[in-house]
């Protein structure tokens, strides 16, 4: 018996079938056992009871984030990525696709990590431009790679990508400009308002997420590239908490931070960057990362919460669960919100009470 079929006479009511149901047709309770139905039958009340596809919510912008691997160790890295968090996460078609059907992205960015280490981007440009063909598309590199990865200009220029390069090292400005020219050949400088440039459906939106210290530049075939000044990242847990020593095992007294969850996402610049993560929907970088990185860590956060955050799937995506990612969440609470408020705890405690700031 064909599952879909079971699903649709679940609902079936004894009322309905008597208005639809044929001289020689079975009984009510033979149909909603779902056993020893004619094919016939089966046709017909599948046509008659057919359910429509969910509607498709728009969703301003998600960030794809593929890789936990960085060559870099920036401070204050939002995904953990200065600690040697490793992993790679495939683009799969088929996960993606569902997504598609419920989702129509305005505005996506795929990142990580350093997403020119994964050895498959070009599925995941690929395969995210074929899904949402409409979208404004870029990726988010730290520049150390785009000489390295080949074909990266004519596989950004097929697919309708802009790529934001962050800065980290001013130091580094001339190797980057060298690397700029050897994997994009000449480059014009533009403004950022020049009509060239493609932006996101959103111009407003688009525009007011970009520093006015970028410089861009547009290549010979059309790439726009964004070279963002960032020496530091939005203030994270890392700002309060000392992972190195977590992470080295040094056994010393921590702090970790615990705040007001209001207040912190009140003051978040990231409430909205909310990230895909192989195929599961997330409210921001922190818990969609956090809880893997600690494993890999072997580091038992104390707050049960962290844990207890479910992202959204493709099967239970829906407006209201979208309007609700807006929201403050009761994990904003590990995350700085100005006024720093700790609580001090010994490493081994850390690893092995669960429950301990509950």
């Amino acid at each position: 018996m064909p599952g879909n079929f079971l699903k649709l006479i679940e609902h079936l009511t004894f009322t309905e079938y008597q208005q639809i149901a044929g001289p020689d047709w079975p009984s009510f309770e033979t149909i909603k056992t779902g056993n020893n139905i004619p094919e016939f039958i089966i046709d017909e009340l599948t046509q008659m009871l057919v359910v429509p596809p969910p509607p498709v919510v728009r969703v301003n912008y998600v960030e794809f984030y593929i890789t936990n691997v960085c060559n870099m160790t920036c401070g204050d890295c939002r995904s953990f990525n200065n600690f040697n968090f490793k992993g790679h996460y495939e683009f799969d078609e088929a996960m993606y696709q569902a997504w598609a059907d419920r989702a129509d992205v305005e505005s996506y960015n795929i990142l990580g990590g350093e997403p020119l280490l994964h050895p498959r981007l070009t599925q995941w440009v690929e395969g995210t431009r074929r899904l949402w063909p409409r979208a404004f598309a870029k990726i988010d590199t730290n520049g150390t790679h785009i000489a390295k990865v080949k074909n990266l200009h004519q596989l950004l220029v097929d697919n309708q990508y802009s790529l934001c390069i962050n800065m980290h090292n001013p130091g580094k400005r001339q190797e980057l400009w060298q690397d700029i020219a050897l994997a994009f050949g000449p480059c014009e400088p533009v403004d950022r308002l020049d009509p060239r440039i493609h932006f996101n459906r959103t111009d407003s939106v688009a525009l007011s997420n970009r520093s006015d210290m970028s410089e861009y530049l547009l290549t010979e075939q059309g790439l726009t590239l964004e070279i963002r000044p960032t020496t530091a990242f939005q203030p994270t847990p890392a700002s309060s908490t000392n992972w190195k020593q977590l992470v080295d095992g040094a056994g010393t007294a921590e702090s970790i931070y615990l705040g007001d969850a209001e207040r912190s996402h009140k003051t978040c610049v990231g409430k909205t960057c909310h990230v895909m993560r192989d195929g599961k929907f997330y409210k921001c970088a922190l818990v969609a990362t956090l809880p893997e990185f600690l494993q890999q860590k072997k580091i038992q956060w104390p707050d049960e919460r962290l844990y207890q955050y479910q992202p959204l799937t493709a099967d239970n995506f829906t407006y209201e669960g979208y309007q609700q990612m807006q929201n403050t969440i009761p994990q904003c609470a590990f995350c700085l919100s100005g006024t720093v408020d700790t609580v001090s705890i010994s490493l081994s405690d850390i690893k092995r009470k669960k429950s301990i700031l509950l």
